[in-house]
């Protein structure tokens, strides 16, 4: 159990989220860096869809009021305990009535603590995660705030089991400003004049400020549509269509300004044509990009976007073998 300081920028509980309701419009949410938050769990020993606290850029001020181990991962946010800093992809131990508090973002955007056992607050269809676009799951449907009192789940193994647990140092992420997202194009992509298609890829978008978990928005360039006639009920500019679905991950470019990146949290569908979508494995890419970082496009086929899925699960198998995780 620990008590909520401060709240930090936005501090929500989150876990692996909730798939299959999308279709009535509730958004999967959880983690929006997937590798981080489930490494912090491995090190623990937790089972990998613990909930834990996904903590963006400014970190929260927490106080532990029974012994536990916990482990940061993700970005570095500079972690203390009691006023002294601590490592990252390490589980360390915490003492009831310990400290802890934040410096200044090093590298990256969302950290996660983990804690032995995991944060308890009730499950909604299947998962703990917070919808910050719902409103939903999570601790009230919230981010947490001053004054919050958050309970822990018992461990399933032993603290001098759990406690100095460290990530080799070759799976740890780099979390560079600059990075490449590979697409999938499809949609209605064939709506951009060719030079837009072909621009799109070349541009160096940056990540605008009013971004978050529902979205990603991007500045560059202004893309251009070819003028068609426009189905009935579209509306009349050209990136405008018939409602469609979005999947996770899909980019949209409403009115050819500011590509979209849809997350977690995003809707489920609208208006507005997309043209492609993200893989999975790099949106935890995207997770870590924070407002002024930039981003570039890769154009990849569904085969090549199966083989990094392929990878991405070996490399999680990998490190569950080295760490000598028991499930």
């Amino acid at each position: 159990m620990f008590e909520v300081l401060f709240g930090g920028a936005q501090t929500t509980v989150q876990d692996m989220g909730r798939p299959g309701r999308y279709r009535y419009a509730i958004c999967p949410s959880g983690a929006q860096d997937n590798f981080s938050f489930r490494v912090g769990n491995i090190l623990l020993k937790n089972r990998e869809n613990t909930a834990a606290l996904e903590i963006m850029a400014i970190g929260p001020q927490l106080r532990f009021q029974e012994d536990t181990v916990i482990a940061f991962t993700g970005a570095d946010i500079s972690p203390r305990i009691n006023g002294k800093e601590i490592e990252l992809w390490k589980t360390v131990r915490i003492q009831a009535g310990d400290v802890i508090s934040h410096g200044r973002l090093r590298s990256g955007c969302r950290a996660y603590l983990c804690v032995a056992g995991g944060v308890d607050v009730p499950l909604l269809f299947g998962s703990r995660s917070t919808g910050t676009l719902n409103k939903i799951g999570g601790y009230k449907g919230r981010k947490l705030e001053k004054g919050d009192v958050i309970k822990t789940l018992k461990p399933e193994f032993p603290l001098d089991e759990i406690e100095g647990r460290s990530l080799p140092k070759e799976y740890v992420p780099n979390f560079l400003t600059k990075a490449t997202l590979r697409i999938i194009p499809g949609g209605y992509e064939y709506r951009l004049t060719e030079e837009s298609q072909t621009e799109f890829f070349k541009v160096t978008w940056k990540v605008a400020v009013n971004s978050n978990r529902v979205a990603y928005y991007l500045n560059g360039m202004k893309l251009n549509f070819k003028p068609e006639k426009q189905p009935f009920g579209a509306g009349s500019n050209p990136s405008n269509v018939v409602d469609i679905a979005y999947p996770i991950g899909s980019v949209q470019v409403p009115g050819g300004e500011h590509p979209v990146l849809l997350l977690n949290d995003g809707v489920t569908g609208g208006g507005f044509a997309i043209i492609g979508t993200v893989v999975r494995a790099d949106l935890d890419v995207v997770a870590q990009r924070k407002p002024g970082d930039t981003v570039v496009f890769e154009r990849i086929g569904i085969e090549e976007a199966l083989q990094i899925r392929r990878e991405r699960a070996k490399r999680i198998t990998a490190i569950k073998v080295d760490t000598g995780y028991p499930f």
